[in-house]
């Protein structure tokens, strides 16, 4: 408070003299600002920061997302074992066991799980056949794959393949390493909750560190006291092993919000205690490498966890190693393709020799999915449409392809125009041309047509037709011109048949 008095009589005086300024220089002034808009500015310029949030808090967290942050690229074998108390089954027990495999680089990531007992009640898994599910992130795309149903010896899994764009900013490393590593826990990320706790504590209502450390293990740690939207904590932060986590509770309660922005309703609630936490030191990062943890639902389940890192590896050739080239998928496995808004991509495609194949058994170039551009790129095989063009006729050739529909008017029209082309365009610019009907029709109909006119070219026939020659040729409507130059590389797609001669005059 006599902080912002002394504020206000400063403004006040700032204020008054600058009209005497003014009064004798025998300048004509407008309104000055009153002192209250002065102290407003004044606190415009010097954002207030979070009284709630202790300094100490800050320093703290800052320490561990230090020692976080050189944790970049490793590879780690887990041990979980999970004892789960359903308490609504009459309190009926099972057990979980899980070996997880995690490898990550400073963009990409990919976790193997293999879990085995009962994953869920009455659903008992041999270690032999286990529950297999596995995410990997490439920086594009994000898999997931599933093997839970053995009974089926023709069940391959199911693989779903979702496509992000750069605008999306979706982190799927973090994705991975929050979710589906069984490790997380001492790298700050917890049960139900998305965000890293440092994260979490940066945001919180209010923080501060308690006057007195406290011993655990062999230890003194600090202990930050939070309350968050996700609950309220306390956290031991042991300064002698790198700032991490030594200790951890967390209780939410009706009103705290969880992972998904799901809100624990009345009578509700959940918790988590992270205990006996083990560090070893990586050249010079600590690593948590073993804790229990325990989460409790309330009225619902209780589960008691042990993790166990059995083998670390900093900084390892991921090259030699093929970290991120998913090797786990069974051969043959349908896939589904899905855009970063959960719509799936039209079209068949399969899982063969580590790759996405459509229909045709082409490889699907998943960096340009959607609608991809080739221009600069060798055309791609024509024999997936039944076109057989001879290797001597096509030499040194430039290729022209036009994606129509003898359905549609203006598709008709560009065939039956390119047609009356097509000899002086070969002998005169040496451009071979070929047409690829791509809409439905009737057969017969179809080459009635084609001989009524006259075609010359060569005609192939799209199974599939648009959207789908879209996400994988870039043909986004009917008639779709392509042209490549002599070594078939595309120079131009997408435009009219009145810029054909510029475009020949350019290339």
């Amino acid at each position: 408070m006599r902080k912002f008095k002394k504020i206000i009589k400063t403004a006040i005086c700032l204020n008054f003299l600058l009209i005497i300024s003014a009064g004798i220089a025998g300048v004509s002034t407008e309104t000055p600002a009153s002192p209250y808009e002065l102290i407003s500015k004044y606190l415009q310029k010097k954002p207030q920061p979070n009284t709630k949030i202790d300094k100490r808090v800050l320093e703290l967290l800052d320490n561990f997302a230090a020692e976080q942050k050189k944790l970049i690229s490793f590879t780690a074998t887990i041990e979980l074992s999970t004892d789960v108390n359903a308490i609504l089954e009459n309190n009926t027990h099972h057990y979980q066991n899980t070996l997880a495999r995690v490898r990550f680089d400073e963009k990409r990531a990919c976790s193997h799980l293999l879990s085995w007992g009962e994953i869920v009640p009455n659903n008992h898994y041999e270690k032999e056949k286990p529950y297999h599910k596995s995410h990997w992130w490439d920086g594009i795309a994000y898999y997931m794959y599933d093997k839970s149903n053995w009974e089926n010896e023709s069940y391959k899994g199911t693989l779903i393949i979702k496509l992000y764009k750069s605008e999306n900013n979706f982190n799927g490393r973090e994705t991975i390493l929050a979710g589906y590593t069984a490790c997380s826990w001492g790298m700050g990320y917890l049960p139900q909750i998305k965000d890293r706790v440092d994260k979490i504590i940066r945001n919180a209502d209010s923080a501060h560190v308690r006057e007195k450390m406290e011993i655990v293990g062999d230890s003194d740690c600090f202990i930050i006291e939070a309350k968050a939207k996700t609950g309220s904590y306390l956290i031991w932060i042991d300064p002698s092993h790198g700032y991490n986590i030594a200790k951890l509770e967390l209780r939410s309660k009706p009103g705290d919000q969880l992972s998904g922005g799901y809100v624990l309703p009345e009578n509700d609630g959940f918790s988590v205690s992270i205990n006996n936490v083990k560090f070893k030191k990586f050249d010079d990062i600590w690593i948590a490498i073993e804790a229990d943890c325990i989460t409790e639902r309330y009225k619902l389940t209780k589960e008691n966890h042990q993790y166990k890192i059995t083998e670390f590896v900093l900084n390892p050739d991921h090259i030699a190693l093929d970290s991120f080239i998913p090797d786990d998928i069974y051969e043959g496995v349908r896939v589904r393709l899905v855009d970063s808004n959960n719509t799936q991509l039209p079209g068949k495609f399969t899982w063969k020799n580590k790759k996405v194949m459509d229909s045709y058994g082409h490889e699907i170039d998943l960096d340009n999915l959607g609608h991809p551009s080739l221009s600069g790129k060798v055309l791609p095989d024509l024999a997936q449409f039944n076109v057989k063009l001879e290797p001597d006729a096509i030499k040194n050739k430039m290729l022209l392809i036009c994606f129509w529909d003898m359905n549609q008017r203006p598709s008709r029209n560009a065939v039956q125009t390119l047609n009356k082309r097509a000899q002086t365009l070969l002998e005169k610019n040496d451009v071979y041309m070929t047409f690829i009907h791509a809409g439905p029709t009737e057969e017969q109909a179809f080459v009635s047509w084609l001989k009524e006119n006259e075609i010359h070219p060569p005609v192939g026939v799209s199974r599939t037709g648009l959207p789908e020659l879209g996400y994988i040729w870039g043909v986004k409507s009917l008639p779709w011109l392509i042209l490549t130059d002599k070594q078939h590389k595309v120079i131009a797609e997408g435009f009219g048949i009145a810029d054909l001669d510029e475009k020949l005059d350019n290339n």
